[in-house]
């Protein structure tokens, strides 16, 4: 937590401070487009990528070594958990140094062997040395976690997965940037002319089918383009007719062909250069192409620069004229244009400060309206895309990750809970698809107990499996009440209040009035450990689910009794500076600041609409918590401090005071401190 201290400024603006710091922290940007070849060590659907060398050299001599290079981006010089899956002797080396090797154990079982790389900011070299043996020849390496994906880069080349060494008889006296750059790399084939390219691209496509091949053109002076071959020529846009002239410049040019015979291509020249239009870094791949299409029309109204389109072979994206090379999306940032939970709850709180400051500050709100377009926008254009991504190369995708490997409730609920909030007021793109497939998730796949409350039975995060935690209320009611409205379905909402009571069976803790954090049933027992933001979860969503209860629904009255009966609870173990603590029984343990600003906003929340009788108690608890957020957890460029990270679970307090510690601007805790104050805004009557 920062040091206490009084400042009006923040007092009366944390929210904007809060939301302005956010998007200059993660701009609106594009994302990456890069050349990716879907053969070599590429990743599997674990996100991991696979190096299986006796495939790439079935003749490499037993004994000789193989090495691979590859670099790793760190914006923020954070570690990331790796695994090592070793086929044979295997080394990894990062940045010159040795951070884990095979032994013979692991070799032999192929054991998955857990580590770090403790990236640096920046560039960050990744050095592997796999030896040849009878038994194996590679490894699988990287994330720990597929739903943790991350991704190297060839050095220089800005195309993913890694540089490969022809096996050689020698190792490395030592590894560094100077040795392996004279090690003897496989090298890509020479580019080919365009004059065959459609030919070799599409071989599939029948007589009388198109192709499109696009790039730009830099001309210092004014020039014509020479052209065979094309049918028709497009120049920033607009359809020119022969000679085609082209003034000094940079230009886009797209050239459209119709194949009439066996070789299909194209020829064009011009005094200038050309370059690729879509790739984002320089390559010497400068025409990219679509294809093919049943017509003229198709090729000219299918195409698109960041969506898929459909060809006469079905859905499909720009590829390259480099075996097996393609056009490939990635998002390269921080937080914009992602899609998880923590950023779902992130988004929820800056459209409530958008909305709060459309009368005081129009052209703020304004802004974070923008934002709040942009941001979903790319989300729901990339959808599509992703899912042809994850189908055509066999693995895992770099954008929208979560919704293609869609299997538990934090990949979806949250964040499409806010889609739809967003959705009554924003101007977001056709976005029936996700909602259709996040609703299919949640009312029909999701696993369930017997009685239909929601656990988590099998995922890919196999520590999760035959557990049930409280964070699933929010992971699941909100959207379920937000789908519920949209699809006009009562009986979703129905289903949402029953939750409560699934999940108040096996976690409530009647003594404390609080919730336990997690239920294991390998073990048949409750943790018994009320997390902060565990109760937070389920308290904030309880008053979700409220707002719209209808007052003659049968659950209605326990679960207003099951509100009340919590905020007691919690209310109880406010401390002295208006906090709440990681551990709510826990004093020693530290301040945590979005159980805190969960527990704000659900007060207010409860005073509002009649759900808490002692309204002066609450009314007060919920100011010392708004005061204390302002005076300990938000700082004057508006950082947000205090913030647990996520989480795993245990049966110790200790865990989650000791070794979950707080965080800076956390997206767990961003949102929710907006809410909180928000709610603390409208229940005392004033504009923020």
């Amino acid at each position: 937590m920062r040091d206490p201290y009084q400042d009006a400024c923040v007092r009366n603006d944390a929210q904007k401070a809060i939301a302005r710091r956010y998007m200059e922290s993660n701009p609106i940007v594009e994302y990456t487009l890069r050349s990716y070849c879907s053969e070599g060590i590429v990743r599997n659907n674990d996100s991991r990528y696979v190096a299986d060398l006796h495939t790439l050299f079935p003749s490499a001599p037993l004994g000789y070594v193989c090495y691979l290079w590859g670099q790793f981006l760190s914006t923020d010089g954070s570690s990331r958990d790796a695994l090592l899956i070793p086929y044979g002797p295997s080394e990894v080396y990062l940045n010159g140094k040795l951070i884990v090797e095979s032994n013979v154990r692991t070799e032999r079982d192929s054991s998955a062997m857990s580590f770090v790389f403790p990236f640096r900011k920046g560039a960050n070299n990744v050095v592997l040395c796999f030896e040849n043996t009878v038994a194996g020849f590679g490894a699988e390496f990287g994330t720990w976690l597929g739903k943790l994906e991350y991704y190297f880069l060839m050095p220089k080349k800005e195309q993913e997965g890694f540089l490969v060494s022809r096996p050689i008889s020698k190792r490395l006296d030592h590894i560094s940037t100077m040795t392996v750059q004279t090690l003897p790399w496989a090298r890509d084939r020479e580019d080919q002319c365009t004059e065959d390219s459609f030919s070799r691209l599409f071989p599939e496509a029948g007589k009388g089918e198109y192709a499109v091949a696009l790039a730009l053109f830099l001309c210092k002076e004014d020039t014509e383009l020479l052209l065979s071959k094309v049918s028709i020529v497009l120049v920033d846009g607009k359809r020119l007719a022969a000679p085609y002239f082209l003034v000094k410049g940079k230009h886009e040019v797209l050239l459209v062909s119709e194949r009439k015979e066996d070789s299909w291509g194209f020829k064009c020249k011009g005094k200038g250069v050309f370059s690729n239009a879509l790739l984002t870094f320089p390559s010497d791949l400068v025409w990219s192409f679509a294809g093919p299409f049943s017509s003229l029309d198709d090729a000219l109204a299918r195409i698109s620069k960041r969506r898929v389109f459909e060809t006469s072979q079905g859905f499909s994206f720009w590829k390259l004229d480099r075996k097996n090379t393609w056009v490939r999306m990635y998002n390269d940032n921080n937080l914009f244009g992602h899609w998880n939970y923590p950023l779902g709850v992130t988004l929820y709180g800056l459209a409530m400060t958008e909305r709060a400051y459309r009368k005081r500050c129009p052209e703020f709100s304004q802004c974070i309206h923008t934002y709040l377009n942009a941001h979903l926008n790319a989300s729901i254009s990339t959808y599509q895309y992703a899912i042809w991504d994850k189908q055509t190369f066999k693995g895992s995708t770099a954008v929208h990750h979560l919704m293609t490997s869609l299997d538990s409730l934090d990949d979806c609920g949250s964040f499409c809970s806010t889609l739809l909030e967003l959705a009554k007021d924003h101007e977001l793109e056709e976005y029936a698809k996700i909602v259709s497939a996040v609703a299919e998730h949640i009312l029909r796949k999701q696993p369930r107990l017997e009685d239909g409350t929601f656990y988590r039975k099998q995922q890919m995060h196999a520590f999760h499996n035959m557990t049930m935690w409280a964070d699933d209320l929010y992971m699941s009611v909100p959207f379920m009440v937000r789908y519920s409205q949209y699809a006009q379905d009562p009986s979703v909402l129905d289903d949402a209040a029953r939750q409560f009571l699934g999940f108040k069976k096996r976690l409530y803790l009647p003594e404390k009035q609080l919730f336990s954090h997690v239920y294991d049933f390998k073990r048949n027992l409750a943790t018994g450990i009320p997390w902060g933001r565990g109760n937070g979860w389920v308290l904030f969503s309880l008053s979700e689910l409220l707002q719209v209860l209808p007052f003659n629904h049968p659950l209605r009255k326990e679960l207003v009794e099951l509100f009340a009966s919590m905020c007691s609870g919690c209310g109880r173990l406010q401390d002295k500076e208006g906090l709440w603590h990681q551990v709510l029984d826990m004093p020693s343990s530290y301040q945590e600041t979005s159980c805190t600003a969960m527990f704000v906003a659900s007060f207010c929340r409860g005073i509002k609409n009649g759900w808490l009788k002692d309204t002066e108690l609450f009314t007060n608890l919920a100011k010392r918590g708004a005061e204390g957020l302002r005076k300990s957890c938000i700082d004057t460029e508006g950082h947000v401090h205090g913030v647990c990270r996520g989480s795993e679970f245990s049966c110790s307090p200790n865990y989650y005071a000791k070794k979950l510690l707080p965080r800076l601007d956390d997206t767990h805790g961003i949102g929710i401190v907006l809410i909180a104050l928000d709610e603390m805004d409208t229940l005392e009557g004033r504009q923020p």
